[in-house]
């Protein structure tokens, strides 16, 4: 059982009709403690399907059956919406570096 996805991401009728915050979804903690990978907004990622890079993980304004990680679809990179975003991300191992 996935539980709420109301409760784990902001997407759908069970967001908050806008975007969010970072870490305002804390029941949707990947087993890794990564926050925010479904619903908020739909990220560029590195896969492309064709010439066309893939947005993955759903958005605030789009169905909650949306707002997962393994869906998937792309657009044209040149194409923006208020729904589409990207994450800034750091390894663990470059964090343990600034002892």
């Amino acid at each position: 059982e996935c539980g709420s996805v109301s409760a784990a991401a902001n997407a759908g009728g069970g967001g908050i009709g806008t975007t969010s915050p970072v870490g305002a979804y804390l029941n949707g903690a990947s087993p890794d403690g990564v926050l925010d990978a479904s619903g908020n907004v739909w990220e560029w990622m590195e896969d492309k399907v064709g010439e066309n890079p893939v947005l993955r993980g759903g958005s605030w304004d789009v169905s909650v059956d949306l707002a997962r990680c393994a869906f998937r679809f792309y657009f044209n990179p040149d194409f923006r919406d208020y729904g589409i975003g990207f994450r800034v991300a750091e390894s663990s191992s470059a964090l343990g570096s600034e002892s």
